[in-house]
């Protein structure tokens, strides 16, 4: 008897919708939504969001209106830093000399960053608009306020839980963590005595979150198109192409693919390399990866019942996952061996990974799983394809 899954962060008090089959979660693509729930993001490079880069590539002129028909000044690339910074200081104490009250537009740049810190989004979009020295700043602001919506599950604990699952039968340590006891005060509650389905049917709709699988960023672009405040299409074309780049980026903008990308296991120490998983190089794009990717590596090891019914013809124990309750993140190679300096005990597992997607995806399709994967993936029905003897 076939039975449903359900993909949950205990640690997050998150879950997704019930799907009808592992089999379905893992061969018909529907566990790709899921890298972006677990990806950390990249600042763009390109973005002029990084202050440095800002001060370096542009003289933003203090109280000089957004509502201008031309170009910010490049600033000189011998110009320093320290300079500007100087100068602001500089103007400030002129200004407490004349007894004249400074304007939002004269304060130093690290006391607007301290302002905008304590703001809510309106806010942020209101004074970021006042003139060009303020949108260089706030804009930063911007996007970080956009950039707290990406990632939501990095580090959290993740387990795809079949609705056979018996009461008291999870995954050693699955509850560790900050949220420790809340979650075992709740499971202890609701998942006592004989035979129980402990799943979400069962748990009060109050106790967990249901989230949807793919990550998005609010819509504030339109926000500011529709509201008369902004005065949007009173903004040159130069400024309107920069606020719409800025408030409603692609989710590619925070990830580059000019870089190697692995998928963690935090609770094991172990990694695995985008190109270990991919079946062709140019099938990756940073995180993302065509066809067969680290959506489909997560959920083949965090499945957990007390029934082995997966719908699958794969006999490996895909019902005991042996990743089940653990915590991940998938980041950028660079930013792994820069977090992990010094840190004993990480180990490279893509092949003991890639090993085992192989013998999953060959008892579900046969020898010629890699060339039929991608045909179906392009559309193809299963009656163009010479399956193997």
């Amino acid at each position: 008897m076939n039975q449903s899954w359900q993909v949950f962060s205990p640690s997050a008090f998150e879950a997704l919708d019930f799907l009808p089959s592992l089999g379905g979660l893992l061969f018909d693509g529907l566990a790709k939504p899921l890298v972006k729930r677990f990806a950390v993001h990249v600042r763009p490079s390109n973005s002029d969001q990084d202050l440095d880069g800002v001060l370096h590539k542009e003289r933003v002129r203090k109280g000089s209106p957004l509502f201008v028909d031309s170009q910010l000044k490049k600033r000189d690339r011998e110009d320093d830093l320290d300079d500007h910074f100087a100068e602001q200081r500089q103007k400030t104490q002129e200004l407490k000399g004349t007894n004249a009250p400074p304007t939002f537009s004269s304060l130093p740049i690290e006391l607007l960053d301290l302002i905008f810190n304590e703001l809510n989004i309106d806010d942020i979009l209101s004074l970021s608009l006042i003139d060009q020295y303020s949108w260089s700043v706030g804009r930063r602001h911007i996007q970080d306020f956009l950039m707290s919506f990406l990632a939501p599950w990095a580090g959290e604990s993740i387990i795809c839980v079949g609705d056979r699952l018996l009461a008291g039968d999870y995954p050693p340590g699955i509850f560790a963590g900050d949220r420790e006891e809340e979650s075992q005060r709740v499971f202890g509650r609701y998942g006592e005595g004989g035979f129980e389905l402990v799943n979400f049917r069962n748990l009060p709709k109050n106790v967990y979150k249901r989230v949807e699988c793919e990550v998005q960023l609010p819509d504030i672009f339109s926000h500011v198109v529709c509201s008369k405040k902004y005065q949007y299409y009173d903004m040159p074309k130069s400024l309107q192409y920069q606020v719409r780049n800025v408030l409603s980026p692609g989710l590619s903008q925070f990830y580059p693919e000019d870089q190697p990308w692995v998928l963690r296991n935090l609770t094991t120490k172990g990694y695995v390399r985008s190109e270990a998983i991919a079946l062709k190089p140019e099938y990756i794009h940073g995180p993302d990866i065509d066809v067969l990717g680290f959506g489909e590596v997560i959920l083949s090891r965090v499945c957990w019942s007390s029934r082995r019914s997966t719908s699958t013809l794969y006999e490996g124990g895909l019902d005991r996952g042996v990743w089940a309750g653990h915590r991940f993140d998938i980041t950028t190679l660079a930013r792994h061996e820069e977090d992990t300096k010094g840190e004993a005990g990480w180990e490279d597992i893509s092949k003991e990974v890639a090993d085992e997607i192989a013998d999953i995806w060959g008892c579900e399709y046969g020898s010629d799983w890699r060339q039929i994967i991608v045909q179906l993936q392009r559309g193809f029905r299963w009656g163009s394809i010479i399956l193997p003897t």
